[in-house]
């Protein structure tokens, strides 16, 4: 093969490339033309878009995408978080309420065992006071037998300090 023949085949191959890429780009840019309000927000499609288009077309067109595509988003997570926010609010009334009841059972419970604690204090301070008739009668006899405890328990203070000590 001929210097020439490589040299006419280079050239035959690239006019065929070139050719090929300049007949694509016509034919997306026809495609894109054709069916453009269904395409226009696609990345790809804008940038091709924006090739073709005036400056102030293509820029409206990127906001335009953007806005469309930031309002369905934020639709939907709202739509999400909606759903999702009033399920857990019905599950947390239930649970509120379940807590309520068991709350006002728990006071009823507890006012209950109040009064008979109550009921039964008071019948021991009435029995204190029919022993000892006074004030000072039962403070007497509680210091003596503070006394006596205190007393036994030093005594088993000093034992277990002597057991050690052996």
């Amino acid at each position: 093969m001929s210097g020439e023949d490589e040299q006419h085949r280079n050239i035959v191959l690239f006019v065929f490339l070139f050719s090929y890429v300049y007949f694509y780009y016509i034919q997306v840019k026809i495609d894109l033309q054709r069916d453009w309000a269904n395409r226009k927000c696609n990345p790809l499609n804008m940038f091709i878009g924006s090739l073709y288009m005036p400056n102030d077309d293509s820029t409206k067109n990127f906001g335009t995408c953007i806005s469309k595509f930031t309002t369905d988003m934020i639709d939907s997570q709202v739509t999400n978080i909606s759903n999702t926010t009033m399920g857990q609010m019905a599950a947390s009334v239930d649970n509120l309420n379940k807590n309520m009841n068991e709350l006002s059972t728990n006071i009823n419970n507890t006012s209950t065992s109040l009064n008979k604690r109550y009921d039964t204090t008071d019948k021991n301070i009435r029995k204190l006071n029919d022993i000892y008739g006074s004030d000072n009668q039962a403070k007497d006899m509680l210091n003596q037998k503070v006394t006596t405890f205190t007393g036994e328990m030093l005594n088993i203070f000093n034992n277990i300090k002597d057991y050690v000590k052996k």
